[in-house]
């Protein structure tokens, strides 16, 4: 479950079915969306701010524990201290909803969704919950079900990002942020299951971490997607198959014996094959993962190897129906090797 404010002076309440559809079908909420897009087609920035701030605010990624919340008269400067659900990061209890920005979409809002959604995989589709074009016209929402395995919330919209091909904005990291709702015509997908959905085992891991401040994100940013291929991509560490960092299967597939010269193109190229079938095919996440292994990183060093040229040849691959026995072998020995992971011969 999760919940909204019906004014920022006011605490947060968990909101109902009833309540959500009431606010993405009045008319009230269509009038404030019109005059704010009006404004900003005119430049009028701050007239825009003040409707948007006016539409519905909803918290879809936590509730709040009651806790006080100090408010003082600007005339007599006296403090007065108000109990509520306020909307606190230090109070908030994460229900493994996570939420996307995507802002100043270029193009076509809604056809840029359609191209990036078509890249996800069938269970990825299957997490996402809710998607609307943001009040301005030229901005996405997407809320979809966060992956504990991958990391906190910021975490799980960088890869997610990534694998829908879109850069997000990375300040909407902290457990109190919220969204301005939009009307019921700008609403792309919508899942009913997002007003009940509830994962304790994502507020059970990172909780305690935003209570004390620390939301940031424990891998790096996906800028890498915007930068040529010969500049330095971010540590692995962070980015998890069936919670083993693709570092260490990368280990465990190599072994202990050195990959020679002579043998490290080849094995790059097998590697790059083999590791399709644990990143959902993604030649972004592929590259990423080479460049990050020293033999690789070898050949890059002594001759400019060209690593997304690799990819693109293993990606011409046929692509079997299980994972290679090689890589089964290096997942089950690093204990990623899961119920439900579909083998190889």
């Amino acid at each position: 479950m999760f919940c909204y404010q019906r004014s920022f002076g006011l605490p947060t309440e968990v909101i109902t079915k009833e309540q959500f559809r009431a606010l993405i079908t009045a008319p009230e909420t269509s009038r404030k969306v019109k005059e704010a897009r009006e404004a900003l087609a005119r430049g009028d920035k701050n007239a825009y701010d003040n409707k948007k701030k006016s539409l519905p605010f909803v918290i879809f990624i936590a509730t709040y524990d009651e806790s006080e919340k100090v408010f003082e008269n600007k005339q007599t400067h006296e403090k007065t201290a108000k109990t509520g659900r306020w909307r606190n990061q230090k109070y908030c209890r994460l229900n493994g909803l996570c939420v996307i920005d995507f802002d100043h979409v270029e193009g076509d809002v809604r056809k840029v969704w359609e191209e990036a959604y078509a890249k996800l995989s069938d269970e990825d589709k299957a997490r996402i919950l809710f998607v609307f074009v943001t009040p301005s016209g030229h901005g996405l929402k997407v809320v979809f079900m966060a992956d504990a395995a991958i990391g906190n919330l910021i975490d799980n919209q960088i890869v997610f990002s990534r694998k829908l091909g879109l850069n997000p904005d990375e300040s909407c990291k902290d457990g109190s942020r919220g969204a301005f709702l939009t009307t019921e015509e700008d609403i792309i997908l919508l899942d009913e299951r997002i007003i009940d959905y509830e994962n304790p085992a994502f507020g059970e891991k990172y909780n305690e971490a935003y209570h004390e401040g620390k939301s940031q994100s424990t891998i790096s940013s996906p800028k890498f997607l915007e930068e040529p291929s010969g500049k330095e991509p971010p540590n692995l560490g962070g980015i998890y198959y069936h919670g083993v960092p693709y570092s260490k299967i990368v280990d465990t597939w190599l072994g202990d014996k050195k990959v020679e010269q002579g043998d490290r193109h080849r094995t790059s190229l097998v590697l790059a094959d083999h590791l399709r079938y644990i990143t959902d095919n993604d030649p972004v996440l592929i590259e990423q993962i080479l460049r990050q292994t020293p033999f690789v990183k070898e050949i890059i060093d002594e001759r400019g190897e060209d690593v997304a040229q690799t990819v693109q040849s293993a990606q011409g691959y046929e692509f079997l129906k299980g994972i290679p026995k090689r890589m089964q072998q290096a997942l089950k020995t690093a204990g990623a090797l899961t119920q439900g992971t579909v083998l190889g011969c």
